[in-house]
């Protein structure tokens, strides 16, 4: 219970920084130096909670990652197994990137502000406009620079195997399709025996996380190019296969 209150403590701290950062807005008109200095932020922020929680990540595939340092920005995908999939994955990707998530998240105070600062996006899962408002506006980041982080699943997978993935959605495909860029797949376990095992404790623990080879969809055969959300799905599935291994 004190780690989570410690934790809670940091966000509201980054709340008062939030009136800070409101006034920088005033007098920093260029966006890319904006962008890099929320980013950077949210990361320093992230390491100290994963710090106070005691949640160290364990981090496989990294000649993926630097593989794609020169690119002006990628698309990643990912399973979801629970909120410490954002801290431990954004603070590994280090570098700028909106994650698209559900639209609740929007209106949470604090938490609603910084997400918009780093260009996450918010979708209505029951809302078939809001999904393609969503690849539209996903597109348009990726073209200015700003990398997208997407969950494949549409939500949190609870199944007790964290390989039994949920049917991924082939319309999320659509972004890296229209532009062209590299799919960066990355699997995450054991991120929900930090805090959704046992709501509201928070327990120390081992996050592990593994990237997989990059790929752009138009060097896929046609029969994948078809497939793509099973074709993303088994990449994933043996990643989280291979991180397993690794843990024991």
């Amino acid at each position: 219970m004190i780690k989570f209150i410690l934790s809670i403590g940091v966000v509201i701290i980054l709340g008062i920084y939030s009136i800070f950062s409101y006034i920088v807005c005033l007098f920093i008109s260029d966006r890319e130096v904006l962008d890099n200095y929320y980013s950077k932020l949210i990361r320093v922020v992230f390491k100290i909670v994963l710090f106070i929680d005691g949640v160290k990540t364990h981090v496989y595939g990294e000649e993926y990652l630097r593989e794609l340092k020169d690119e002006k920005a990628i698309f990643v995908i990912s399973n979801h197994r629970g909120y410490f999939d954002i801290l431990t994955g954004y603070v590994t990707l280090d570098r700028k990137c909106g994650i698209v998530a559900k639209d609740t998240l929007r209106k949470v105070p604090i938490l609603g502000y910084w997400m918009k600062k780093i260009h996450c996006l918010f979708l209505d899962r029951k809302n078939l406009r809001s999904g393609a408002m969503m690849v539209v506006d996903a597109i348009k980041l990726i073209e200015n620079g700003i990398s997208i982080w997407l969950f494949p699943e549409g939500t949190r997978n609870k199944n007790h195997a964290p390989e039994d993935l949920l049917p991924f959605k082939a319309g999320a495909f659509k972004i890296p399709e229209k532009t062209n860029c590299y799919i960066l797949p990355m699997a995450i376990i054991n991120s929900e025996n930090v805090f959704e095992k046992h709501l509201p404790r928070i327990t120390s623990g081992d996050v592990y996380i593994g990237f997989g080879k990059p790929y752009k969809i138009e060097n896929l055969s046609d029969t994948e190019k078809q497939k793509i959300d099973e074709y993303s799905q088994n990449i994933i599935r043996e990643l989280i296969l291979d991180l397993k291994q690794k843990e024991r």
